[in-house]
This record gives structure tokens, C-alpha cells and sequence, in this order.
């Protein structure tokens, strides 16, 4: 691939900036948990032994938002369009911070499942209602057909709540061990670089090292053993953002030629949440029942320590986006 020499300047600010906010934001964040009491306490399902503060989702969302703000000057090229030209990327952030202010209010309060799958619903319809929406599904990317399928009003309706639901809390149940949803988020968007560049749109390669410069930042304060936890508000920002990004249209032509390439990549918490539900719902019991039915669970189970069960699915999320760009068609 050639790669536009002012792109790669502008990613590399891209990736460091968030990271650093990210990463040097966790006292501050950190302070302010453990004097509020916003710290997830130990118990038998999880793997800390101390009170560790849990909305560290914080960091992330100010590495995103404050790199946001500080591009629209140095590349105001790209952060002027997004701001002036492009509302569904207004809706994505907007969306996105609204999914964080929802996970984050169950970090600090408490609220029930169906509370959030019926908040996590409404966020989903109103980006759908705004454009950010699956269309169609494209199969010519990954070599299987040269077709594209087009929905119609209520089937993408349908079809895009359910993924974005679903991507969002995929990424929060699977944050489970030191390190991993944040891990996989930036695997995840790393691989969306990728993508995004066989459709030459800079704008999506910007938001994807955004996202992957706040995953990092973030990953090594959170990697095993974890200082602090994003929490509810981190995960959720997290998927829905990937999520969103994955559902963009090209040329507004209703065509969203990246989303079958996006939804590999993203395969391994999606399996993982698809198979805790069915364990549950056969077992006769709530698709919201906490248990010991994930795949990080089965590998310790196994006798793998927590730093190998994180590689493991670490490895597993890369070999997915390996599999994702070798099947693409450059």
C-alpha cells in the first residue's frame, strides 16, 4: 500500500496524543474514585483482591475528546470537515459519550440490566435515525461474492440497533481480566487502520488511531496487575465507537462497503458474548445471570494464569484481524 506521507504525520499525533492523555490522566481519575468510593470491591467472581477504582473509562474518553479538540488546530484540514461538512460523525461522538455517561452512571450508582440494554437501545435508534446506519451488507470485500445486499427501512432499523447494542456490550462482558477488552480494543482498532486505508478515507484512519493511542495509553495502567479498571463507562465507549465506525457509508451512497471486514475483526467478543447468552438461556436462566461462563473464565478453569488467558484471547483477537486483512481484497 502507499501510504500519503501527510497522513502518516498526522496518525502518528493520532496515536501518541491520546495515549499520553490516556496514560497520564490515571492519578487524577484514579484520586478522584478512591475518594468518592468508586472502586469495585473483590469478590468470589473476581480476580482482584483489593478495592481498585473502576471508572477508568474516564481516561480514555479525555484522550479521545481532548485530541478531538487539540487536531481541529494542527490538522484542520481533516477535524474542519468532520465539524462542518460530516453530522454522522457529530452523532458518532455525540452517541458514544452518551453510551459512556451510561455505563458510567452504572459504575457509580447501580442500575439494572434491563436500565441499560433500554438506554443502550435508544442511543443505538437515535444514531440509526441520523443516518449512522447499516444499509447494506457487502460480500465483494472479502472475495465471496460480488454482490451487495440492500435493506430495506425496518431491516436496517433492526439490524443496527441490534449490532450496536450488542458490539457495546460484548466489550463489557468481556472485560473480565486485567487488560483484556482494552486489549482487544486496540488489536481491534488497529486492524480498522487497515481497512479504512483500502477506502483511502483519512478521516476514519484518524478517528481509528485516536481510539487505538486511548486503548494503549490506558492498557498500561490497566494490564495485569491492574492500578485501575475502565469500568462499565470505558467498555461501553469503547464498542460503541467501533461499533459506529463500522457502520460509516462511503460517498453517502448507502453502501457500507467496510462493515463485514469490521464485524471479523471484531469476531472474538462477539463469540464470546453469543455463547455466554446461549449457555445461560438453555441452563433455563437470564441472559444478564453472572457467572463463570466466559472464555477467560474457561481458560483459567483450565489451569492457565491470568497473564497466559490474556495472551491467549489476545492472540485469538489477532489472528481473527489477520485472517480479516489476508481475505481482503487490496
Amino acid at each position: 500500500m502507499n501510504i500519503n506521507y501527510d497522513i502518516f504525520i498526522n496518525s502518528i499525533i493520532c496515536f501518541l496524543l491520546p495515549g499520553i492523555i490516556s496514560y497520564f490522566t490515571f492519578p487524577l481519575v484514579n484520586k478522584f474514585a478512591l475518594n468518592f468510593g468508586f472502586v469495585d470491591n473483590p469478590s468470589p467472581r473476581k480476580q482482584h483482591n483489593f478495592p481498585i477504582a473502576r471508572i477508568g473509562g474516564i481516561s480514555i474518553v479525555l484522550g479521545f475528546f481532548l485530541t478531538l479538540l487539540i487536531t481541529s488546530f494542527l490538522i484542520p484540514n481533516v477535524f474542519n470537515y468532520f465539524l462542518s461538512n460530516n453530522e454522522k460523525f457529530i452523532y458518532v461522538f455525540i452517541g458514544s459519550i452518551m453510551m459512556f455517561f451510561l455505563g458510567f452512571a452504572d459504575d457509580i450508582k447501580g442500575m439494572s440490566p434491563w436500565s441499560r440494554l433500554i438506554g443502550q437501545t435508544i442511543i443505538s435508534s437515535i444514531l440509526w435515525s441520523r443516518g449512522v446506519s447499516l444499509n447494506s451488507i457487502s460480500l465483494d470485500n472479502i472475495g465471496i461474492l460480488d454482490h451487495t445486499f440492500y435493506l430495506n427501512t425496518y431491516t436496517s432499523f433492526f439490524i443496527t440497533v441490534i449490532w450496536l447494542v450488542g458490539i457495546t456490550n460484548a466489550f463489557n462482558w468481556i472485560d473480565g481480566l486485567d487488560g483484556l477488552a482494552v486489549g482487544i480494543a486496540f488489536i481491534s482498532s488497529i486492524s480498522f487502520i487497515i481497512i479504512f486505508k483500502k477506502f483511502n478515507s483519512s478521516e476514519l484512519i484518524y478517528l481509528s488511531t485516536i481510539i487505538a493511542g486511548s486503548s494503549l495509553g490506558f492498557l498500561l495502567n490497566n494490564i495485569h496487575p491492574a492500578k485501575i479498571f475502565m469500568g462499565d463507562g470505558g467498555a461501553y465507549f469503547l464498542g460503541f465507537s467501533l461499533g459506529a465506525l463500522s457502520l460509516y457509508d462511503f460517498n453517502n451512497d448507502l453502501n457500507n462497503q467496510s462493515f463485514i471486514l469490521c464485524l471479523l475483526v471484531l469476531t472474538l467478543p462477539l463469540i464470546d458474548m453469543a455463547s455466554v447468552i446461549f449457555r445461560r438461556v438453555y441452563n433455563g436462566k437470564s441472559p444478564f445471570y453472572p457467572d463463570k461462563t466466559h472464555f477467560h473464565h474457561y481458560l483459567l478453569k483450565r489451569g492457565f494464569n491470568h497473564a497466559n488467558t490474556v495472551f491467549i484471547l489476545y492472540f485469538l483477537s489477532f489472528i481473527f484481524s489477520f485472517f480479516t486483512i489476508l481475505i481482503m481484497k487490496i
